[in-house]
């Protein structure tokens, strides 16, 4: 109550004045009348009126006073209401704010969880494209060096068998050629034992013989009975391609007369019989003495 009077002193001092201004002028009304030796006054049509009661005054004075101050404590109960109200919607305004962004965080973790599973998934699509890639790569590279291998193969194969068949070709050509060889040789021999059996040799040699003599230079130191053993290297023809004493019982001279004498006697005489020609020949140069 102390805190209503406080708040609204003003307004009942006002009501508090205004009531009393009324009573006092009522007062000096009823002194006026009663007044002796008073002007008479004109008289005029009696107004009505009742004594005011103060007890009435002040009963409406306490009932406006209690009226304010049930006006005030409706309206203090009012702005409570209204203030609690306020609070309730900020207090719900602010869980709103709260559970949209709880919401909005929770969104934005769930978007970001929804690209770093896309990221997740990108980069596992990636690497197994990356994997199939070189599988791929890896099994051509194998295909292809399959292939070659079996190509080389192929082409090793086809230079052996070749090779081979070459090979045997060669050494059926050599084994025809080493037998017409032998046959020849045969037949050779055969003709030269049929020429040394007839004489035809030694008529052959006694023949080369005479003309290499004929053909030396017999120098002072020459002595009787001089035999040389003389290794000759003959062309068909008879042309002498080399010569060389591999022993005489003459010395150097005499060594050097009887090589000089085979060069002159080039080119030595033909065989009678073909069979007896020889490249190489050793002759024994024992000249008359």
């Amino acid at each position: 109550m102390a805190e209503f009077v406080r708040e609204h002193a003003r307004a009942l001092a006002y009501s508090a004045l205004v009531h009393l201004l009324i009573v006092a002028a009522l007062v000096l009304s009823v002194s006026r009348f009663t007044q002796p030796g008073a002007v008479p006054m004109k008289v005029v049509p009696v107004v009505q009126s009742s004594v005011v009661d103060m007890s009435e005054v002040n009963r409406q004075i306490q009932d406006r006073k209690l009226e304010a101050q049930q006006q005030l404590e409706r309206k203090a109960e009012e702005e409570r209401r209204v203030k609690e109200e306020e609070q309730v919607r900020q207090i719900t305004l602010q869980k709103k704010r709260e559970q949209e962004e709880r919401q909005a965080k929770l969104k934005l973790e769930a978007d970001k969880k929804k690209e770093a599973d896309l990221q997740l998934k990108r980069r596992a699509d990636e690497k197994a494209a990356r994997e199939k890639a070189e599988a791929e790569k890896k099994r051509q590279a194998d295909l292809k060096r399959k292939e070659e291998e079996a190509r080389k193969a192929k082409l090793e194969a086809e230079r052996k068998a070749a090779e081979l068949s070459k090979k045997k070709a060669a050494e059926a050509r050599q084994k025809a050629e080493a037998e017409a060889l032998l046959r020849q040789q045969m037949a050779v021999e055969e003709a030269r034992m049929a020429a040394e059996r007839s004489g035809l040799l030694a008529q052959y040699v006694a023949m080369i013989g005479q003309k290499i003599e004929r053909n030396w230079n017999r120098p002072p130191s020459a002595k009787p009975g001089l035999e040389c053993i003389v290794q000759v290297s003959q062309i068909p023809g008879g042309q002498v391609v080399s010569v060389k004493v591999v022993r005489c019982n003459g010395d150097d001279t005499v060594v050097r007369s009887v090589e000089a004498a085979v060069y002159q006697a080039s080119p030595l005489p033909q065989p009678p019989d073909p069979s007896l020609f020889e490249r190489n020949l050793q002759l024994v140069f024992k000249p008359q003495d």
